[in-house]
């Protein structure tokens, strides 16, 4: 039995941004909110002695909440808070961090602790951290930030009280992918708005960038003039496949499962075969990817999609054309 046809909130699931599921039981709900009334909302909920997990569409809209919020929490003070931010993993030594800061209170107020892409927990680290989530102390507050919930092992889930946080995009953006590009991170939505990055000349420029919204529109434009030639997509294929680069492979999955999201000529059930594959470069923790099989899959993928839609429409447009001819003779 083929695939149902997909509507497009299942597809932007699938591309990474976060679409809730409103039937789903949880702790507090945020819906409708401005920025300053969020604040104000998540103030009066978070309360010392409880773990909560924080769900948002991105990373970079969380920081913008919580950063506002960094007086009360006490983020600028270093015996009162704790910070996690993950590069790729983050493993026991991270958890031991957490648990030797907390074992003592301050007496400038009650701890905090924040741990961001709580989803890249590691499972040894997960399990170490489940008896300080299931009793934080009474003086401490921990928030584990996470913009894909279910990626979290239960034991943790069941652990932490849920808050949603709805991200509100209220600045008109060029087009819907710089809108999806805010989506997945809410720090380049400035950026975006002044139309302040470069696009970088090939491959190696864009390997070599510490950008990463350089990186995503450089690849975007790579992409635009490559796709109609396919000697040109299987050298790009070639020239990306020489860097091991995760984080690279990462950014080009998000813009190249774009390209398949946004193609009107696919069918949902190509579209969701390869935004899987995008997907789960995404979700991995590990950089254990065939580099050169991913990227030729990926963007041999594309095009032959493409061609295969592009020979269908000559064939119907050969049928049409000899439709007529025999209706004219």
């Amino acid at each position: 039995m083929g695939l149902q046809k997909a509507p497009i909130e299942t597809i932007l699931q699938i591309v990474t941004v976060v679409w809730y599921n409103k039937k789903a039981e949880i702790f507090k709900k945020f819906r409708g909110e401005r920025l300053t009334n969020l604040q104000e909302r998540l103030k009066s909920f978070l309360e010392p002695g409880k773990s909560y997990g924080l769900v948002v569409h991105n990373i970079g809209y969380a920081k913008k909440i919580i950063s506002s919020l960094s007086e009360w929490l006490g983020l600028n003070d270093p015996e009162r808070s704790i910070i996690v931010h993950p590069h790729n993993n983050i493993g026991i030594d991270e958890v031991r961090s957490v648990i030797d800061f907390l074992e003592f209170r301050s007496f400038r107020g009650f701890k905090t602790v924040i741990v961001y892409e709580a989803d890249k927990f590691t499972e040894e680290a997960a399990n170490a951290f489940l008896k300080t989530l299931e009793e934080p102390p009474e003086y401490a507050i921990i928030v584990l930030v996470t913009s894909r919930w279910y990626t979290l092992i239960p034991t943790i889930r069941s652990r932490l009280a849920l808050l949603r946080l709805p991200l509100h995009l209220e600045d008109k953006l060029n087009d819907e992918f710089e809108s999806l590009i805010a989506f997945w991170n809410y720090e380049h939505l400035e950026r975006l708005k002044k139309g302040d990055f470069r696009i970088l000349k090939d491959v190696r420029e864009i390997a070599k960038s510490d950008d990463e919204l350089d990186r995503i529109m450089s690849i975007k434009k790579l992409l635009e003039e490559k796709l109609e030639d396919r000697k040109a997509i299987i050298q790009l294929a070639n020239e990306l496949s020489t860097f091991s680069d995760f984080q690279l492979m990462k950014i080009f999955s998000k813009v190249l499962a774009w390209f398949y999201y946004s193609r009107k000529d696919f069918d949902d059930e190509i579209k969701l075969k390869y935004l899987k594959i995008c997907d789960n470069i995404q979700k991995s923790k590990l950089a254990n990817f065939n580099y050169a099989l991913t990227y030729h899959t990926l963007l041999l993928g594309l095009i032959a999609e493409h061609k295969q839609v592009r020979q269908t429409e000559e064939g119907f447009d050969e049928a049409r054309e000899e439709l007529e001819g025999t209706s004219n003779t």
